[in-house]
């Protein structure tokens, strides 16, 4: 049973650094500067988005249903969202 908790909790991280792979990727064609690989986390330890500039993390926040503030990544130069 051991074995299986490992093996899921692997596929979890190799899943959350996929994912993280694709967000670079994609922020990568649409800005000129580079993330540089946050891996700061949520509630429910999933990879938070990194927004480039402050500015885009307040568009971002304008049209989500949820209030969400607004802060920069402790571990990047880079701004997160966060539920109010």
């Amino acid at each position: 049973m051991d074995f299986k908790h490992s093996l899921k909790a692997i596929q979890k991280e190799l899943q959350k650094k996929e994912k993280l792979k694709t967000k670079d990727a994609s922020h990568q064609q649409i800005k000129d500067k580079p993330l540089n690989g946050c891996l700061c986390t949520d509630s429910q330890n999933m990879l938070k988005t990194l927004y480039t500039t402050e500015q885009e993390a307040q568009e971002e926040a304008k049209f989500s249903k949820a209030k969400l503030n607004v802060y920069p990544c402790p571990s990047s130069n880079g701004w997160h969202l966060s539920k109010v």
